[in-house]
């Protein structure tokens, strides 16, 4: 057995609903894993007694390598409790291979017993105890405790924490709360949802992986898609509703940022950022998506989903679907169980609801008035205002917001960077977007021939950290969109370890496995490069799909400035910035 790593899951999570402190522990080949486990146990139980961590139970989530062990514990007692299930692994590693561990149990007791306070913090269980009798939002962390939500909450510094009758209980409540997770989707379905409860006067909240927001304000610039992000905003007091962006890395490192929630959303799974985190498949990795299901009182699912589906179908909440068709089984069958739908029927974005004899059918407004899907032709955009259609009337909210959000949702470069931000440049169109993945860049590549292009040109390249085969997939997944050109680009901020020319050299490989010979790529050092490249190669009529990531705002500035200059294809290109793509 190794020992991988070791850490707090503060909130609801892949292994429990509750926070709890967990090791990764790896197998090998034929190793008996029932013996390892239980060695475990063994030498865990002494520690903790000693330690006296009021520890509960545990648990065990078995997975293709390996297998996280975790120990309910306590909030107060999660730092030392970590300390006692690495250990414990590490002994049971060492007794299965017949040596004395390399830390002994009374060293660790005594190291234990200095770094990290023993006594129960008696006003932070208090104040535990008394929200949740009291229905309330409990959040906390290593700086701050919060009771409430939003406008209705009050924070103190952990060291100067109140005595549970000087808080003003009367005046704490919660916020509407919307958790968003998939594998594309999220942050425009959160924007989305976002508009919708502005247009309903609500201030609202947003946490996502560009920022952390409160109404147009932006607080930080930066992933705020985990539990920190979530805290951010439900303890400014500014915020009367959070929309909060649930990606698969904060849940699995630190666990849900909240405990409850009045809707989950859940887009799509996908296959990406496997091997991370004991996920191996995309089967694990809907489970991941699912955790929502641990906090959100009801979930908002897409029905053409089908491992989404039947999680969410087992989970035991309310279900809402949406599909882009009207005729899907799966809505059929929500409807004989009086559930509500939302489709696409036509033109039409159409809600459904009550009793099988008895369904309401309401035509919300036209597809082709979502400014962000271009006339209806982006149809995963469409699905996303699907999506927030159903959360927002989870939330009670009324047609006449939720119209008016959707209608005022534009893909414009300061409020949706890097999400189908269009320009027109001449008579060439470009068209900058976050497609990372096999999933996403078909999707946006089908929608593209939609727009009646001569040609199509597109930038393509991939982070350091996908596997060989992923990198031959993204490239055979774009040699299917029928590219006319196609800019393989460095990303030299996402190497991670890779040298220089491999990843292009790969993405290459899988477009000549898709039909897309060599003769039909160029090479650019940085995505700024790739952009000016594909942009030298553009004519009249042609669209430029651009996939930026690590320098998406420089992509987004550069094409800002030609439009201002009125460039046009053909003409001679501005240099770029000195230092551009270092």
């Amino acid at each position: 057995m190794e020992v991988r790593d070791a850490r707090r899951l503060t909130g609801p999570h892949l292994v429990w609903d509750r926070p709890c402190a967990v090791v990764e522990v790896g197998f090998e080949d034929g190793e008996d894993r029932d013996a390892a486990i239980a060695a475990w146990e063994e030498a865990l139980r002494p520690v903790v007694e000693a330690l006296g961590l009021e520890a509960g139970d545990t648990r065990v989530r078995h997975h293709a390598r390996g297998a996280t062990l975790a120990l309910d514990v306590p909030i107060e007692f999660l730092y030392p409790g970590v300390e006692a299930v690495e250990w414990a692994a590490h002994a049971a590693a060492a007794g299965l291979a017949g040596r004395e561990p390399d830390e002994s149990r009374e060293a660790l007791l005594a190291r234990v017993r200095e770094e990290w306070s023993l006594m129960p913090d008696r006003k932070l269980r208090a104040l535990r105890e008394r929200a949740a009798r009291e229905e309330l939002p409990f959040l906390w962390d290593d700086d701050f405790v919060t009771v409430g939500a939003g406008a209705g909450s009050r924070t103190w510094p952990r060291e100067a924490l109140p005595e549970v009758d000087e808080v003003p209980w009367e005046e704490l409540h919660g916020v509407p709360v919307a958790l968003v997770t998939g594998t594309n989707g999220k942050t425009t379905t959160v924007r989305m949802l976002a508009r919708i409860l502005t247009a309903a006067g609500h201030v609202v909240g947003t946490s996502t992986t560009d920022w952390v927001a409160v109404g147009d304000e932006v607080l930080d610039r930066d992933d705020w898609s985990g539990p920190g992000g979530a805290r951010m905003v439900l303890r400014d007091r500014r915020v009367t509703a959070a929309v909060l962006e649930t990606a698969r890395g904060g849940m699995l490192r630190r666990g849900l940022g909240v405990e409850d929630a009045d809707v989950g959303v859940l887009t799509n799974v996908a296959p990406d950022h496997l091997g991370e985190w004991g996920v191996w498949d995309v089967e694990e990795l809907a489970d991941v998506k699912c955790t929502l299901a641990r906090a959100a009182r009801r979930l908002v699912v897409n029905a053409e989903d089908d491992l989404l589906a039947e999680r969410a179908l087992a989970s035991g909440r309310p279900l809402t679907w949406f599909a882009l068709r009207p005729d899907h089984p799966r809505l059929e069958a929500a409807r004989g169980r009086g559930e509500a739908v939302a489709y696409r029927d036509g033109d039409a974005l159409v809600w459904e609801v009550g009793p099988l004899a008895a369904r309401v059918r309401t035509e919300v407004l036209r597809a082709d008035e979502v400014p962000a899907s271009y006339g209806g032709a982006m149809g995963f955009v469409v699905a996303n205002a699907l999506a927030a259609l159903g959360a927002a009337r989870a939330l009670g909210l009324a047609w006449e917001p939720i119209r008016a959000g959707l209608r005022d949702f534009h893909a414009d470069p300061e409020r949706h960077p890097g999400r189908l931000n269009l320009f027109e440049l001449g008579g060439v169109r470009v068209l900058v977007d976050f497609a990372h993945n096999p999933h996403g860049l078909a999707a946006l590549l089908a929608a593209a021939h939609g727009f009646g292009a001569r040609r199509l040109l597109l930038t393509l390249g991939h982070a350091g950290d996908r596997s060989d085969e992923d990198c031959r997939e993204l490239g055979a997944t774009a040699a299917a969109g029928r590219p006319d050109l196609v800019v393989l680009m460095e990303r030299p901020a996402y190497l991670r370890g890779r040298p220089l020319g491999e990843i292009p050299e790969l993405l290459a490989e899988g477009l000549e496995r898709g039909g897309l010979s060599r003769e039909r790529t160029r090479y650019a050092a940085s995505e700024l490069e790739a952009a000016r490249v594909a942009l030298a190669e553009a004519g009249d009529g042609d669209l430029v799909l651009l996939l930026p990531a690590g320098e998406r705002r420089e992509v987004l500035d550069w094409l800002q400035g030609l439009r201002e200059s009125a460039w046009r294809p053909g003409t001679p290109l501005p240099s770029l910035p000195a230092g551009a793509g270092a």
